[in-house]
């Protein structure tokens, strides 16, 4: 009713303000409605960039993790450890020689016998030049049958 008292001057003034509020609203509206789109936009490709860098990483996990199971197939498992363990304690390689060891082993044996058979070789001329003087003073001893044999 208010709208009838008023002059048709007033009512277009007031329209035209209406209007313009509208327009504006609309305008800012629309303004925040592009706003959120580029957020949206920049959000989208944020994520996009992010799920590619998570296929990227779990594609190398999956080749890592290939790559782990084919090194683990070539391990021993647990109970060849162990077999391994039960031959090891049986064999005692702490007990084992080392070549050095051997070939000192070797020289020192080598030098006894050598020793020995030097040893030996001396008593047995020993022995013979006893058993040779022997000889020769059982044939002094009659000096008869030295002179003939000396003769």
């Amino acid at each position: 009713m208010e709208s009838l008292s008023l002059s048709p001057a007033d009512r277009l003034r007031m329209l035209e303000t209406n209007s313009n509020l509208l327009r504006e609203r609309v305008s800012l509206l629309a303004q925040n409605l592009v706003d959120a789109h580029r957020q949206q936009y920049a959000q989208s490709k944020f994520l996009e960039q992010e799920i590619k860098e998570l296929k990227t990483q779990t594609t190398e996990l999956k080749l890592t993790l290939n790559h782990l199971i084919q090194e683990l197939s070539q391990c021993a498992r647990k109970d060849q450890l162990k077999t391994i363990e039960k031959y090891l304690s049986l064999w005692n390689p702490i007990n084992f020689i080392t070549q050095k060891e051997l070939e000192a082993a070797i020289r020192e044996i080598a030098a006894k016998h050598t020793e020995e058979s030097t040893k030996q070789r001396s008593e047995t001329k020993e022995h013979q030049k006893k058993a040779q003087k022997e000889k020769r003073g059982v044939h002094h001893r009659n000096p008869a049958k030295a002179k003939t044999h000396a003769k």
